[in-house]
């Protein structure tokens, strides 16, 4: 289940966010696309690190994955740059909080359920440039990777 919590806040946000306009994507999406060339306004979704919290004595690891979603809007009108670059966004960042502050998440593979709730935390500071401005959000995600009872030494006893 590690690394899927991303896919799960993408198809939310396009559910929940219509300022977006279903434009919402992984960070992946950005590697070689020139600013000038990225949609805007559009939500990015990018993973910010993933750390284990804890082994289980059947060997399951409880990971925490912490990921930002990032409004991007772009300034095209005539009045104050950064005022309207700011109330793009506010608009937009209030659509993520309302769709994933508190959200409940289930995550699926072929062995498991997995559930969760997103914690909204700290995130990188907003960058307001000529044009474009991003306003990152953080979110906490704690998930679960399957170990195995038959796995000996992930209990601590030789084989």
């Amino acid at each position: 289940m590690l690394l899927k919590t991303g896919s799960a806040i993408i198809e939310r946000l396009k559910q929940k966010c219509p300022s977006a306009d279903g434009k919402v994507f992984a960070s992946a999406d950005l590697a070689d696309v020139a600013e000038n060339a990225q949609a805007a306004p559009a939500l990015y979704v990018v993973l910010q690190s993933y750390t284990p919290e804890e082994t289980m004595p059947t060997g399951a690891i409880r990971w925490q994955e912490i990921w930002y979603v990032v409004a991007m809007v772009k300034h095209v009108g005539r009045q104050d740059r950064a005022l309207a670059l700011m109330e793009a966004g506010a608009v937009m960042l209030e659509e993520v909080l309302a769709a994933l502050g508190k959200y409940r998440y289930q995550l699926e593979d072929s062995r498991r359920k997995n559930f969760g709730m997103l914690e909204v935390i700290a995130a990188a500071e907003p960058y307001i440039g000529d044009v474009y401005a991003y306003f990152p959000l953080g979110f906490k995600a704690t998930v679960t990777t399957p170990g195995s009872d038959s796995a000996p030494f992930l209990q601590g006893k030789a084989a």
